[in-house]
């Protein structure tokens, strides 16, 4: 989730009401699906954007500009975003497809990661996660030494290259379960909550 992609535009827009069509349309109608990515784009953006496709006229002064998310992350170093932000406040989603149209339409600022979230399947709805977990990792033998990263509820353990081991009849039987949910053994990860996950060497 933390890679770049190319900050200039890669393809001739085309033009305004085509635009309005192949990227409001998705953001307003398409259907959430578990497993599948949607993206954060930063409202004032879109909104700019938006009013620039409302004029009819390419040459306006509205041109968005490319893709900046800046305001969503608490520094431009980590790029760890802002907690507590509201969707349709600070952000909008954006389905997949339409996020990679805007990307080659517009480009995305130099260096900054795409805010790419998976839709994952609760009790009771599906929702974006906009929040991963958050695991703390270290080894056994240097425990002050503690790693951070972040899952998601719709990630497996494959999705890292983890491979359960064959004397592990829980993962052998269902090796795609959640890694959320998922243990694998001798000397691997174990994803609880935030709390710290041990790794024996």
């Amino acid at each position: 989730m933390a890679a770049t992609v190319s900050s200039a535009s890669s393809a001739e827009p085309p033009g305004l009401e085509t635009q309005r069509r192949e990227i409001e349309e998705p953001v307003r109608d398409q259907e959430l699906r578990a497993g599948e990515s949607w993206y954060l784009v930063e409202s004032r953006w879109y909104e700019q954007w938006k009013e620039y496709i409302s004029t009819g006229d390419q040459n306006s002064s509205s041109y968005p500009g490319q893709i900046d998310n800046n305001e969503l992350f608490e520094d431009l170093e980590s790029y760890r975003l802002k907690e507590r932000l509201v969707e349709n406040e600070d952000f909008v989603l954006i389905p997949a497809e339409a996020w990679h149209k805007l990307v080659a339409w517009y480009g995305v600022v130099p260096d900054q990661p795409p805010l790419e979230r998976k839709v994952v399947d609760l009790p009771s709805t599906l929702k974006v996660e906009v929040y991963p977990v958050e695991v703390f990792l270290c080894l056994h033998s240097d425990m002050d030494n503690v790693q951070s990263g972040q899952f998601s509820r719709a990630d497996t353990i494959r999705t890292y290259g983890l491979h359960p081991p064959t004397t592990s009849p829980t993962l052998r039987t269902d090796p795609r379960r959640s890694l959320y949910r998922s243990r694998v053994e001798h000397g691997s990860v174990v994803p609880v909550g935030s709390h710290c996950v041990h790794f024996s060497q």
